[in-house]
């Protein structure tokens, strides 16, 4: 009967592992898991940065339901709120990269070759972590304050 309780940390732990390779390292993730209708372009590793986003505030979810008390019950609904809203959020986000960033010089380079590739991954890795961290900041700041859906 000790396997079944030994199975689920393993299994978020892997999970976890896909979240944050999705979220900081997508290119190994799309090099590993070939598809050719989704090669390894900035565009496509932008998409899985966002899908990473999500995998790891639903493993945050899942995690912090075990929690016990009002802080740990506050930061729970708070994150489940926020893993709603990224849904609708987390596409805007893409959305302002997309035009605000160098998204568009980034494929006009690619396609030239002079593409400075990693400064460009450590900007949008920066990026996505830095919109992850600061959810689960405002969720615990707002949990700690008592500001939760009851």
């Amino acid at each position: 009967m000790r396997l079944p309780a030994i199975l689920l940390p393993v299994a978020l732990l892997f999970l976890g592992g896909i979240g944050l390779v999705l979220l900081l390292w997508p290119s190994r993730w799309l090099r590993r898991q070939r598809n050719p209708w989704q090669p390894d372009t900035p565009e496509n590793r932008l998409y899985m940065r966002s899908m990473g986003q999500i995998v790891c505030l639903f493993l945050l979810l899942i995690a912090s339901g075990f929690g016990s008390g009002a802080t740990a019950e506050g930061f729970h609904r708070n994150i489940l709120v926020a893993l709603w809203i990224s849904f609708l959020f987390v596409p805007v986000f893409v959305w302002i990269l997309c035009r605000t960033s160098p998204l568009r010089r980034v494929a006009r380079r690619l396609l030239t070759g002079e593409l400075d590739e990693e400064k460009w991954e450590l900007r949008m890795s920066l990026a996505f972590s830095g919109l992850l961290t600061s959810m689960i900041v405002t969720a615990f700041i707002l949990a700690l304050n008592g500001y939760y859906p009851r």
